[in-house]
């Protein structure tokens, strides 16, 4: 599969130019995905998170799974799975940044050395706001993730080769950290950024 740039996938199965269906999915399934992909899904840390005052407090962590036996630098492919675990009992949504806001990434060599952004590179990461009004009249324009008790949802995907200017095969450590909105009852967005996921690959 091919991906360019951040693949938002919906839970709406329509047909929109540019994204992916999403899927909702176990420990299991995540496994068999990592099994049709090539590699392991890696999880970050745990951290617990208050969705809704007086609510009970639920853990949600960060799996990241490199395409390492589709990995192939002469064809500038070296594509990444985002997945998102609800550890709780409980339900979760949460509401996605901007896509420069999304997610924080760096990439360095086996000797340390850092990778070189490109410009969608350098454009990733930007602050998120701690706070932010979303509009109730355009709800519907809101990227929302859903998460159920004890699951796990696929939600992004992307390729290395877009975000950073890869030269040449070898073992590189990638760092991700995951950004994301909880959506209260009076419509302020609130910011949340997750433990972040530091992942041993190998691109060929």
């Amino acid at each position: 599969m091919k991906v360019t740039n951040w693949k938002l996938l919906s839970f709406c199965p329509v047909s929109v130019t540019g994204f992916l269906v999403l899927m909702s999915c176990g420990g299991v399934i995540a496994d068999e995905m990592a099994s049709f992909w090539g590699g392991k899904v890696q999880w970050a840390a745990p951290t617990n998170i208050l969705v809704r005052s007086g609510s009970p407090t639920n853990a949600v962590r960060l799996g990241v799974l490199f395409e390492i036996d589709r990995s192939d630098l002469s064809r500038r492919q070296a594509g990444c799975h985002l997945f998102l675990r609800n550890d709780s009992t409980n339900n979760m949504m949460f509401v996605l940044p901007d896509e420069d806001q999304l997610l924080a990434i760096s990439l360095s060599d086996e000797r340390g050395n850092v990778i070189r952004k490109t410009s969608r590179g350098k454009a990733a990461g930007a602050p998120l706001p701690t706070t932010k009004r979303a509009d109730p009249k355009k709800s519907d324009k809101l990227k929302r993730v859903w998460l159920r008790p004890k699951n796990g949802t696929w939600f992004l995907a992307f390729n290395l080769t877009d975000y950073f200017k890869l030269e040449k095969p070898g073992k590189y450590h990638l760092d991700l950290e995951q950004r994301l909105y909880i959506l209260t009852d009076d419509w302020t967005l609130k910011g949340v950024i997750l433990p972040k996921a530091a992942v041993e690959i190998e691109i060929k």
